[in-house]
């Protein structure tokens, strides 16, 4: 899957909470915010034999925040 978008955030995951980085070493995982279609599991980058049978968990717990009134949505950001 090709995408062509651009990531706005990144978030590495350590000793159970996320610090904010610009770049993630090979192998790491994260967090990452600005692409649409993307969901738990999927790979950036080169698909390799290392990374090709990990298999993550779907989340118990989703959460979306809207605005209210709809033209307040840049508050959020």
């Amino acid at each position: 899957l090709f995408h062509k978008e651009k990531i706005k955030k990144m978030c590495l995951f350590h000793n159970g909470d996320t610090v904010q980085t610009s770049t993630v070493p090979s192998g790491e995982f994260c967090k990452v915010w600005g692409l649409n279609d993307i969901k738990i599991g999927d790979i950036i980058g080169e698909r390799t034999d290392y990374i090709k049978d990990i298999h993550f968990a779907e989340p118990q717990m989703e959460a979306a925040i809207d605005a209210v009134p709809k033209e307040q949505i840049h508050n959020l950001y």
